[in-house]
């Protein structure tokens, strides 16, 4: 009789032991997949962060071109444009401001008769239109309209067509961009003396548009 008695005290004990067991790997369980959540929670938010940080633009920076044969660093500061939503970066020795609506212009602090005209385009652009008006003001500088090529900076913008025309005083040049991922389509029209080549510096501004 005490033989059984133990016995059955035995099998009582190990399977009061074997659902504590059960009952705390539950809870280890239960306690390991709510500390892992916030973990997770924390790199998205990172990224979030980190994304955010990618949209921001420093308020000046080094910008260098070349003028006329010669290489020049100048600083930029940077412009938003609240006509057509975008940012540059504006030269120092420049003034930026919105001329009217859809067009802003920039022009040299030395001498006003250098300067540069920003239209920004529709995403759904006609360029063949686009192409046709920028043709027609260009005759109104000289009937001898010219297609041009940009050798500078092919590589940094993408252009639809380039033409120019001049007359005794004056040069006018028409570049029709076309979009990236970050910089809109655009009509750029720089005016310049016909003595001067100072186109760069104009160039090297809209290469730092950006949307906003």
């Amino acid at each position: 009789m005490q033989k059984y008695l133990l016995v059955l005290f035995t099998a009582i004990m190990l399977t009061a032991c074997g659902t504590t067991q059960e009952n705390s790997k539950s809870h280890n369980s239960s306690h390991s997949t709510s500390d892992q959540a916030p973990k997770e929670k924390t790199s998205k938010e990172s990224s979030d962060t980190s994304s955010d940080e990618q949209t921001i633009r420093l308020l000046e920076q080094m910008m260098a071109y070349e003028n006329e044969g010669m290489q020049e660093e100048k600083m930029g500061f940077l412009k938003t444009s609240e006509n057509q939503k975008y940012s540059l970066y504006v030269l120092e020795g420049y003034t930026f401001t919105e001329e009217e609506p859809r067009k802003d212009v920039i022009y040299y602090d030395a001498n006003d008769k250098l300067w540069m005209r920003i239209e920004v385009l529709p995403d759904n652009v006609d360029w063949d239109k686009v192409e046709q008006e920028a043709l027609k003001g260009l005759e109104a500088v000289s009937t001898d309209v010219q297609k041009s090529s940009v050798t500078s900076y092919n590589e940094t913008f993408s252009f639809h067509s380039v033409h120019s025309a001049s007359n005794d005083k004056n040069r006018t040049t028409s570049y029709l961009v076309k979009a990236s991922d970050k910089r809109p389509a655009m009509r750029l029209t720089i005016f310049t003396p016909v003595e001067t080549e100072n186109v760069n510096a104009f160039l090297e501004m809209a290469n730092s548009i950006e949307n906003l």
